[in-house]
């Protein structure tokens, strides 16, 4: 039974019901429940049960009717907790989309202090205050190979933490710059004082690029404790050198004499490089492969003196050469070696074409038509040099043959003496030969030939000079066709090479 509209209210309480409202006592959802207005500020739309803090203006049937359970069209204070349950699906907290400024934490001081925004237009967080981690971690997506990123704001990554299971890693990609300036106590990795440095790593370090280390060195201080503990005594020597002893360290002043009891060297300066592992370098793979405490895939530069306790093992197997710099070993001043030194290449080059010494094996045939060659020398125009060559080998039956020969090679442009082998007899530069060949039955020897390479017209340049042999006899036939002969050969002189 429908009943006329009654107000339970006094006149002006702000109830207002139109008349011919039903509301309904029951469940039956058939009845339609009114909307009312408290005071034009507080409206509850019948229908859909949604309720409204805001004026009648904007919450009421005409205007239109509030979108949610609850909204309020202005500013609003709690007292309390806000509990989100998600009972009836996922509690979530809807900002406006495209939105600069979609939400935003502040405090209410007279000059509120924005602590962080939802900017809905970027997609971001943004972060206005510090972020003070109580917890003791941030946690990564777990198993992703961008588990944690720290970007530019163009998105460019910076810092990478990469989480794949079992290859868990940081990735940098700019210069990280560590502006501490602890220094490294000592060369030990045991106890505190492996902490106490700048870098500290427990694993293993990977250079991709150059390293440059750099440090103020104080080397007047240096140089002034140094000369203050020298014996009175060495200021003679030091005055005789002059400047140069102002820039000695203490490793030369005491070049003459030993230390003073109870001397010890200034501190190395930091920048210095010390590696606390001892272990011993390693040779394996048929000398292919290296390793040991220190192990660099390029090259060495040291732009001082370098001290060795142990052995120093070259595995290079490049001769030298004229040019010098290309050896597998290279020392451009003296160097002097304390013990027994032995060459296993049979060949000793003075560099500045002074003195030479060649050792070789060669195949010596009976062709006098394409004899071996035994050395080349290399001279300038206007030069000379004297060449001394031993050949030794097994003459047929097997009786040992040797010839011992000087030869004094001029290089005059083609005119003698300079060798040539076109003359008759052909000029050789042979001033002495001392043969013994076979056995005393035998009629063999060593014959000479010294031709010059005029392939470039031979005046005026550069020649070489090849010193050639074959075999031969008197008419006995003995004469070995092929032997393997020992050759070493000496020179003197202002040449440029022998090889």
């Amino acid at each position: 039974m429908a009943l006329a509209a009654v107000s339970i209210l006094a006149r002006g309480a702000g109830v207002d019901a139109a008349p011919g409202d039903v509301t309904a006592t029951d469940v039956n959802t058939t009845v339609t429940r009114p909307s009312f207005s408290v005071v034009g500020r507080l409206f509850v739309h019948g229908p859909s049960g949604n309720v409204a803090v805001g004026d009648i203006s904007t919450y009421n049937d005409t205007s239109g009717a509030p979108a949610r359970k609850l909204e309020v069209d202005g500013s609003a204070m709690i007292r309390g907790d806000v509990v989100f349950h998600n009972s009836n699906g996922e509690s979530s907290i809807v900002v406006l989309d495209s939105n600069a400024n979609a939400l935003a934490v502040k405090d209410a001081g007279a000059s509120p202090i924005t602590y962080w925004k939802i900017n809905s237009a970027s997609q971001r967080l943004e972060t206005h205050a510090p972020i003070h981690v109580l917890d003791t971690r941030i946690e990564a997506k777990d198993n992703d190979a961008n588990g944690l990123q720290i970007t530019a704001e163009a998105g460019n990554p910076i810092v990478t933490l990469d989480t794949t299971d079992a290859a868990e890693n940081v990735k940098v990609a700019y210069p990280i710059n560590a502006n501490d300036a602890t220094d490294s106590c000592a060369t030990s990795v045991d106890g505190t004082c492996s902490a106490l440095a700048s870098v500290v790593t427990t694993g293993g370090l990977t250079v991709g690029k150059k390293t440059f280390m750099t440090e103020l060195n104080s080397f007047e201080v240096n140089r002034s404790i140094t000369r203050r503990l020298l014996p009175e005594d060495d200021d003679e020597e030091h005055e005789e050198h002059g400047s140069r002893s102002r820039f000695s360290t203490h490793a030369v002043i005491f070049r003459s004499r030993s230390p003073p009891p109870g001397f010890r060297p200034p501190p190395l300066s930091a920048g210095t490089v010390r590696v606390a592992d001892t272990t011993d370098v390693s040779v394996t793979n048929s000398e292919t492969d290296v390793d040991g405490s220190v192990r660099l895939a390029g090259g060495l530069a040291v732009e001082k003196s370098a001290a060795i306790k142990a052995k120093l093992s070259v595995l290079s197997d490049t001769n030298g050469d004229s040019s010098g710099i290309g050896a597998a070993l290279y020392v451009k001043g003296g160097y002097h070696a304390g013990g027994n030194t032995y060459v296993g290449g049979g060949s000793m080059i003075e560099l500045a074409g002074k003195s030479a010494k060649v050792g070789k094996s060669v195949n010596v045939t009976d062709s006098s038509a394409a004899p071996v060659t035994l050395v080349t020398l290399r001279l300038k125009p206007g030069t000379s040099a004297r060449l001394s060559v031993d050949v030794s080998c097994q003459w047929t039956g097997g009786a040992p043959a040797t010839v011992a020969a000087e030869f004094s090679v001029h290089h005059n442009s083609g005119a003698a003496p300079e060798p040539d082998a076109g003359t008759t007899p052909p000029r050789t530069g042979l001033v002495r030969a001392t043969q013994r060949v076979g056995t005393a039955s035998d009629d063999g020897y060593f014959d000479f030939v010294v031709v010059p390479d005029d392939s470039s017209g031979g005046v005026g340049v550069e020649k070489d000079f090849a010193v050639k042999v074959f075999t031969a006899d008197a008419g006995s036939g003995n004469a070995p066709a092929l032997a393997t002969a020992l050759v070493v050969a000496r020179v003197t002189g202002d040449f440029v090479s022998l090889t």
